[in-house]
């Protein structure tokens, strides 16, 4: 399951990243976090950190996904649940 949640996390940043920045940023930022030590130390470890990972990085997604929207409050509402569920 950690495996499942660490790549969540990875996919979430690298398309928020490609949203903001383009997406040679997300491809970037995409391969910098599949050879990070600490995402490759926690994808295999049974821990709680993979699930608050996810979580953040699922919560940034939906705020830059409202915020390119126009501030919608579903998108907004959402990335307060994926926050929640983090923490």
């Amino acid at each position: 399951i950690s495996l499942v949640l660490m790549t969540i996390a990875m996919l979430a940043v690298a398309v928020s990243a490609a949203r903001v920045f383009g997406q040679r940023v997300g491809l970037l930022t995409a391969a910098l976090m599949a050879v990070s030590p600490l995402c490759t130390e926690l994808a295999h470890r049974a821990l709680v950190e993979p699930w608050m990972a996810a979580g953040f990085a699922l919560s940034g997604w939906a705020s830059v996904r409202a915020w390119q929207r126009g501030c919608g409050a579903r998108d907004l509402a959402l990335a307060g649940a994926f926050a929640g569920l983090a923490a």
